[in-house]
């Protein structure tokens, strides 16, 4: 007889516990998001990149923190207005007359070409109309320093180099952007026309730092002394970025008021302004849009300003919006008026989705 015993069960053994990870934290940087162990938050700050680039960008003598950035005061809104006093600030808009400087306009892209294809014939030609208009001022040549204001890739200087090579011969490049210059094309990055430029100017820099914390002034003196005059421009400097850009240049015109600025700004994204950077409230408070005309008002004029952004509609609504940008554009030469320059409103128009419809262009006259 065959007997069977059960094996015993071998041991098992216990479960190891859960090691219990720290959590993480951000570097204390602003602009550096690197995840970090609590422990290691020291020893990060010695090698953090964005750290050492602001540490190098405030020992330059021309960086100033918030130079160029509002006053302060009231603050943004914390509710937005009621759809009373919605109403009643549209229909302040819809009631105003005068030049309506973002007027619709047809497309000047031609026929046949695909997406990507018009996205560059549209920037080429906005870059061709600034060339053209600073060639009108009279703003090129004669050893003056061109600062390119959000340069990107670089290629509104370029297009400005290639239409005046003379002209440009003897003239400082610096371009000016908050982010770093585009390495490739790979990613939808961009070629950056730096290569190019260098034979086109005198001498060509390039900075990384943001437009509110630059006194021009300052960078002129630095990168180019003899320099015999200031020339700014830009395209596509988005909402608050414009008004940085004014108060730099008025700034500047006031440290050097012996030399000629000249300025031109192709206006951008009004729906991105911002109340406590907007360099001209008094005149929007001054407008007749709304009684106590303030932050929450400031918050839907320019919410209002999105309705504008297609060049070919002829809508009352669209009006409305185009209206809104005037009124914040006007309020910007108005501005530069009262600080010495002769400005003037002038409206170009690319395309079906136009979202720089008005070209600024301004200018101060040296004195004698």
């Amino acid at each position: 007889m065959l007997c069977v015993l059960p094996l015993p069960s071998p041991a098992r053994a216990a479960p190891a516990p859960a090691l219990v990870q720290p959590a993480l934290v951000q570097c204390p940087t602003p602009g550096c998001n690197t995840p970090l162990r609590p422990g290691r938050v020291a020893a990060h700050l010695l090698r953090c990149p964005v750290l050492a680039e602001i540490r190098r960008q405030e020992a330059q003598t021309w960086f100033v923190r918030g130079v160029n950035t509002g006053e302060g005061g009231e603050d943004e809104p914390e509710e937005p207005l009621t759809m009373e006093a919605a109403s009643l600030l549209e229909a302040s808009l819809e009631r105003r007359s005068g030049t309506l400087w973002h007027a619709p306009a047809s497309s000047a892209l031609p026929d046949g070409l695909g997406v990507n294809e018009r996205k560059r014939e549209r920037h080429r030609l906005q870059r061709r109309a600034i060339a053209e208009q600073l060639a009108e001022l009279g703003a090129l040549g004669r050893g003056r320093c061109i600062v390119e204001l959000g340069a990107g890739n670089g290629e509104l200087s370029l297009a400005l180099a290639e239409a005046h090579r003379d002209a440009v011969r003897s003239d400082t490049l610096v371009l000016l952007d908050q982010g770093s210059k585009p390495k490739g094309r790979s990613g939808h990055g961009r070629l950056a026309a730096d290569t190019a430029l260098e034979g086109h100017f005198a001498s060509v820099t390039r900075l990384k730092v943001g437009l509110e914390h630059v006194d021009l002034a300052a960078l002129r003196e630095e990168v180019a002394p003899s320099s015999s005059g200031l020339v700014v421009l830009a395209k596509h400097l988005c909402g608050a970025a414009s008004d940085y850009a004014l108060r730099a240049s008025v700034a500047a015109s006031v440290a050097a008021s012996a030399d000629p600025l000249e300025l031109l700004l192709a206006t951008c994204c009004h729906h991105r302004c911002s109340w406590r950077d907007f360099v001209n409230r008094p005149s929007l408070r001054s407008a007749g849009l709304a009684d106590g005309f303030g932050a929450a008002e400031f918050e839907r004029l320019c919410r209002v300003s999105s309705r504008g952004v297609n060049a070919q509609e002829s809508t009352v609504r669209a009006d409305v919006g185009r209206r809104a940008k005037d009124v914040l554009d006007e309020a910007r030469a108005e501005y530069l008026r009262s600080h010495g320059f002769e400005a003037r409103l002038r409206p170009e128009h690319f395309c079906r989705r136009e979202r720089d419809a008005g070209e600024r262009t301004t200018r101060r006259q040296a004195k004698a």
